[in-house]
């Protein structure tokens, strides 16, 4: 009997890529080591793997994050809470049917800023604070009520949702604030900080998805499940 080819025992490719999902607008990954370029141990650049080259940069070298933590064994940027941020040459819109946002990070503590796009109403905007839980920024002032907070230095996924009709936030899974939604442009620039500088993330992230529209719960679910087993989170 002939020998098995080694392709037939080679073992099938399977589990979740975030390009499936239609309108995905910006990924970066840091646990792919080959999109982050550092300079003594800091990040001047994170390559985005969409494949539209929405890579986000630092040239000054004391605002540049750190590339030396893990999480689940796998590296991830942490962020001083002081001066780091990165962003996009320019901003890139996302339109006008809404949008979606995934991020897998950590924080300190504090009343902080884990990423923002300019004041194209809404501002695409998430501030963190200890006490109070994640809320949006709509360009002039906080907005939804959080019904719950998130665990400092705690890895987690977080979900935010745009469409025409709902603005929702969920951490983990369970959906922690919503409002109104908008039909109005918005646009992602700058992570770990304002666009002009100001209220920086002091804490880690691993990963973040953009995607242009509002995403459907199930997909959701099947990209949250991939983040969570990924970076070792629980989620619902």
């Amino acid at each position: 009997m002939s020998p098995m080819s080694p392709r037939l025992l080679r073992p099938i490719a399977s589990g979740f890529n975030p390009k499936s999902i239609s309108g995905l607008a910006a990924w970066w990954d840091a646990a792919d080591t080959s999109t982050v370029t550092t300079v003594s141990g800091a990040v001047s650049q994170w390559n985005d793997k969409s494949g539209l080259a929405r890579n986000v940069l630092q040239s000054t070298a004391n605002n540049r994050p750190a590339y030396s933590s893990t999480q689940n064994g796998m590296n991830v940027l942490t962020f001083d809470g002081s001066n780091d941020r990165l962003a996009t040459s320019s901003m890139f819109s996302l339109g006008t049917g809404g949008y979606t946002v995934f991020a897998v990070a950590s924080n300190a503590g504090g009343f902080q800023v884990l990423f923002e796009g300019n004041a194209l109403n809404p501002y695409m905007s998430i501030l963190a604070s200890g006490s109070t839980g994640f809320r949006h920024y709509d360009g002039s002032a906080e907005v939804d009520t959080p019904s719950g907070v998130y665990t400092v230095d705690k890895f987690f996924v977080l979900e935010y949702v745009i469409s025409s009709s709902s603005r929702l936030i969920l951490v983990d899974g369970t959906q922690q604030a919503s409002g109104a939604g908008t039909s109005r442009s918005a646009g992602l620039q700058t992570i770990g900080a304002t666009t002009s500088g100001g209220f920086f993330w002091n804490g880690k992230i691993g990963e973040m998805l953009v995607y242009s529209g509002a995403v459907d719960s199930s997909k959701r679910a099947t990209a949250r499940s991939y983040l969570g087993k990924k970076w070792g989170v629980t989620v619902a």
